[in-house]
């Protein structure tokens, strides 16, 4: 074999042990990993729960700034419309420190009633009649005594988001809504007064609106001698009849 020949069987050996040995290193090479998380992305996250943290903290501070102006209402009158889930009711309402009148029109009844707060009690009477009757304030199955204060009870008892604002009734409202095992509600809370404006319920797919109208607050919005009794009217007192105390117990 003469040398060109030896040549290039040498060339020929030693270009197959570098692609067998590529071949090979190509192989064993462990994949990458997956890369982690850099430090810039998680300050972004930590930042943006942060961000949320401090907002909802925020609102919740702004409604309970809110919150204050209402307990401070000892007089006020309006009007109430309650819609939905089989109720269609008017009333003109009164309040002033312990006492309320309602003025009721149910399915075409009127009815007044005069609760006293402080004792607990309620007088119903028809426009016409003569005769009243006195229960319980536990045992008055009406809606017309809920007032615009009282629904601010929800917001300490249940978690609430901020959903918006919105002008109802001429007033400029923060929008809240929140959820319970019952259902689902909204309320509509005057940026003014603290008060609820608006509240909507939705209880096993029934909604129940409850609204209320030409709103006065403070001195002179309840007349003198609202809370008087017809002199005319005799008074029956259903808890010496029928035992309601027992019931509120």
């Amino acid at each position: 074999m003469n040398f060109t020949a030896k040549a290039f069987i040498i060339v020929t050996i030693f270009m197959l042990s570098s692609i067998l040995a590529s071949a090979c290193s190509s192989k064993e090479a462990p994949a990458t990993p997956h890369s982690s998380p850099s430090s810039a992305t998680l300050s972004s996250v930590d930042n943006k729960s942060s961000s949320i943290d401090n907002e909802s903290s925020t609102n919740q501070e702004s409604i309970s700034a809110l919150l204050v102006k209402a307990n401070g209402i000892t007089e006020i009158s309006y009007d109430l419309i309650i819609v939905g889930g089989g109720i269609s009711s008017e009333s003109r309402v009164w309040l002033k420190e312990t006492k309320m009148k309602t003025d009721t029109l149910m399915n075409g009844k009127r009815t007044y009633c005069l609760f006293d707060l402080e004792k607990d009690e309620v007088i119903s009477y028809l426009p016409g009649e003569e005769i009243a009757t006195k229960q319980k304030i536990c045992e008055y199955d009406g809606l017309d005594n809920i007032t615009p204060m009282d629904f601010l009870g929800y917001l300490s008892e249940n978690d609430y988001k901020l959903t918006g604002t919105q002008t109802v009734n001429g007033m400029e409202c923060e929008v809240i809504s929140f959820s319970t095992e019952e259902g689902s509600f909204k309320e509509w809370l005057s940026k003014d007064h603290g008060i609820v404006v608006k509240f909507e319920q939705n209880l096993n797919g029934q909604t129940t609106t409850s609204e209320y109208k030409n709103i006065k607050i403070g001195a002179g919005s309840v007349p003198v001698g609202t809370f008087n009794l017809p002199e005319h009217i005799q008074v029956i007192d259903l808890n010496d009849i029928m035992g309601n105390v027992a019931k509120c117990r």
